[in-house]
């Protein structure tokens, strides 16, 4: 084979978030201006364009729209109506979040994500997003990463230990998915609904046995980590109880922590996400969607080796594993601040470069492509990639680091 080609439709997109990379949005965390893409989208979307990608995933924020409880902003309103609008006129797919990170700052008062009322509150956002939205919206993601949301919802400083408050978080983040996806069903029979499930770097939790687990690079270690990661997966996703049309996977690589809330380290694995998507399929018999990959690192030729080792798995679990992958979105189409990380983990970095569009941040923000975005363009125009170029990439396998992340 001397090209590695995709099916015919095959998503080829990158994602992001309001709260990470829109900008002027207020909600219970810091207030960051991120890369503006609120202020600057249309040049976002020309870019996203001029690249030939197919598909790109965004979002509605429930703490723009409805800022004070029962208080409907209209501005925000118009806003998403008017940029949902031209993102469809682009041509992608669009995938768009109903809830990212950050709640509106009266329901972080009421307690969050614990609080007993928080579902009904939650429910009635979404029957006005889907109510507004749902022309523009190709895939419904309800929720992104229930274990990392509960997280950044959930206090050390209020009354309980922070355990109790993510186990009530994520029992009442799981009641909404459940809900939302009935109340999206009714407007549209034929929507697409689904959750973005996080297998990623908040993935697995090891003992400090396993610190080291960057010295087992034999496939038996590797097995081992991967069967402890499915095993919390498959918790995470029976919750939902069906109420899925699709199953999104965030997937970076192999997380090792040294206790909860000690972070040790990540191990770049991309036949992992090949094992993920086959035990998936053959599981849920759901089309699978890769909402999320992709590597904090300035180096654009491991940033591409690194995106190229990943579609690998996935063509390979295509092919051989009959596994039903619809697509792939690289995170993140922008750079943006990654406050999951500083808060839970308490790393030093919070704005780990990620971005295919590199941000003039400190000046007049100026978009200007990486290599690696280029490099993305190319595969996506022609639904796949030589072998050649795939040979290449696994010459900086053994380079390949989470730099910028850790």
């Amino acid at each position: 084979m001397n090209f590695v080609t995709f099916p015919d439709g095959f998503l080829f997109g990158a994602s992001i978030s309001n709260y990470q990379h829109f900008g002027g949005l207020v909600c219970d965390l810091p207030l960051i201006d991120a890369s503006k893409h609120s202020v600057f989208y249309e040049v976002d979307f020309k870019i996203l364009r001029e690249l030939g990608l197919n598909a790109f995933r965004t979002g509605v924020d429930w703490a723009r729209i409805e800022p004070e409880e029962d208080k409907i902003d209209q501005n925000a309103i118009r806003f998403y109506h008017e940029y949902l609008s031209r993102l469809k006129e682009t041509g992608v797919t669009t995938i768009i979040d109903l809830y990212h990170i950050g709640n509106p700052r009266w329901i972080h008062e009421q307690g969050g994500w614990t609080s007993k009322e928080i579902v009904e509150k939650f429910l009635r956002y979404v029957e006005l997003a889907s109510s507004e939205y749902d022309q523009y919206i190709d895939y419904y993601q309800v929720l992104n990463e229930p274990w990392a949301a509960a997280m950044i919802s959930s206090r050390p400083s209020q009354e309980g230990n922070l355990a109790k408050q993510v186990d009530a978080s994520l029992n009442n983040m799981n009641e909404a998915i459940r809900k939302s996806y009935d109340i999206i069903h009714e407007k549209n029979s034929q929507a697409k609904v689904g959750v973005s499930n996080p297998l990623g770097p908040s993935a697995i939790l090891v003992g400090p046995e396993m610190a080291t687990a960057t010295e087992q690079t034999n496939e038996d270690s590797m097995k081992t980590l991967m069967k402890n990661i499915e095993d919390w997966m498959y918790g995470g996703i029976e919750v939902q109880e069906g109420k899925f049309d699709y199953i999104g996977v965030n997937y970076y690589g192999l997380s090792v922590m040294t206790g909860l809330g000690q972070f040790g380290t990540m191990i770049v694995y991309p036949d992992g996400l090949r094992d993920i998507c086959r035990n998936l399929s053959k599981k849920y018999s759901k089309p699978i969607l890769v909402t999320e990959n992709g590597l904090p690192n300035r180096d654009d030729d491991q940033k591409t080796a690194f995106l190229l080792r990943h579609l690998k798995s996935l063509h390979d679990a295509i092919t051989h594993d009959n596994a039903d992958i619809i697509g792939y979105c690289w995170w993140s189409f922008l750079p943006g601040w990654e406050g999951f990380y500083g808060r839970v983990f308490n790393l030093p970095v919070w704005q780990p470069f990620f971005g295919l569009v590199d941000v003039d941040l400190i000046g007049n923000y100026e978009r200007k492509p990486t290599q690696t975005a280029l490099d993305y363009g190319e595969i996506a125009k022609n639904c796949g990639f030589s072998t050649r170029l795939y040979d290449r990439s696994l010459a900086q396998r053994s380079s390949i680091r989470y730099e910028d992340w850790l």
